[in-house]
């Protein structure tokens, strides 16, 4: 049982690190529910310091009564720095019976689009820090969240009754502890009041997203480093970036407030200050104050970005 495990227990790794057969190292249980790695989109990792190398792969990390915590499957860093990490035994054990019961592995799902808040983000949307959830920037159309009358700026502070402070912990939550078809209880945010709400997940549907390259000129937007212009249903058809008119972004000045936060051109801007698809001109007219809170698409994702001059 990987949940009941303790952080500092000891651990016993068992493979054939470099060809050596049988060879059995020790450590101790370093973290639970270590992610944040960028091997995988899921990662959901114990992490030992026992001495973990190629070939350990596949082999049993357990406790000193011989259960099986989880599955060696990793190391980062060489030599003494090196850090093993294990797929949990839990979650091996899910896999394993969905592959048995349906012939493949489905993720549970919210349909939105996720993004780590940060300061600016927090001050922006009144909030306490960076750490009160995470906040969702888009949502599908008939998704769970969207049955569930969950909006983009709406913050997830909890999944099931647990804290969660950024996106990888969301994922973890909704994707890992819960199943497909189960109802699952969420603690939201929206202008700066707590709401309980709750959404049946579904199965994580597979997209691939073509890139939207677009390079053109426009005009700057008070000093934050932004250049916009109006595009025509048409012409966001030929571009591929929508079948309405919308208000594109043309140029990023590198080093300025749009480039921290993260805009590129060809970006869409979906909301600005709270006016839904705005103009050109309005959203002139809304960074004349030197800040900016925009809703922007990118090819099939949303997010927010807070600017300021």
């Amino acid at each position: 049982d990987s949940d009941a495990a303790k952080v500092g227990e000891w651990t016993v790794a068992i493979g054939s690190p470099l060809g050596l057969s049988y060879t059995v190292t020790t450590g101790i249980l370093s973290a639970k529910g270590r992610g944040g790695l960028g091997m995988n989109a899921i990662e959901d990792y114990l992490q030992t310091d026992a001495s973990i190398n190629p070939g350990n792969s596949g082999g049993p990390l357990c406790d000193l009564n011989g259960q099986v915590l989880g599955i060696n499957t990793m190391v980062v860093g060489h030599g003494a720095q090196g850090l093993g990490f294990a797929v949990p035994s839990n979650l091996a054990r899910r896999v394993a019976e969905q592959i048995q019961k349906k012939g493949k592995v489905e993720r549970g799902w919210l349909g939105i689009g996720i993004q780590d808040l940060t300061p600016e983000l927090a001050n922006a949307l009144k909030l306490p820090d960076a750490r009160a959830g995470v906040l969702i920037n888009s949502i599908v159309d008939n998704g769970p969240a969207a049955k569930a009358n969950i909006k983009p700026g709406d913050v997830i502070a909890a999944v099931g009754g647990k804290k969660v402070t950024d996106g990888r912990e969301l994922v973890r939550e909704v994707t890992v502890a819960h199943e497909v078809g189960q109802s699952v209880a969420l603690e939201i945010i929206r202008d700066g009041k707590h709401y309980g709400s709750s959404a049946t997940l579904m199965a994580k549907p597979e997209a691939a997203v073509p890139p939207l390259p677009v390079q053109q000129q426009g005009v700057p937007s008070s000093g934050l480093g932004l250049s916009v212009r109006d595009i025509t249903a048409a012409q966001a058809t030929q571009l591929g970036v929508g079948t309405k008119a919308a208000t594109v972004v043309t140029s990023v000045s590198p080093g300025s407030s749009a480039d921290r936060a993260g805009l590129k051109p060809g970006d869409i801007i979906v909301e600005a200050d709270g006016t839904q698809d705005p103009s050109a001109n309005q959203l002139a007219d809304a960074a004349k104050d030197g800040a900016l809170l925009l809703r922007v698409r990118r090819h099939d994702q949303a997010f927010y970005a807070a600017m300021k001059k």
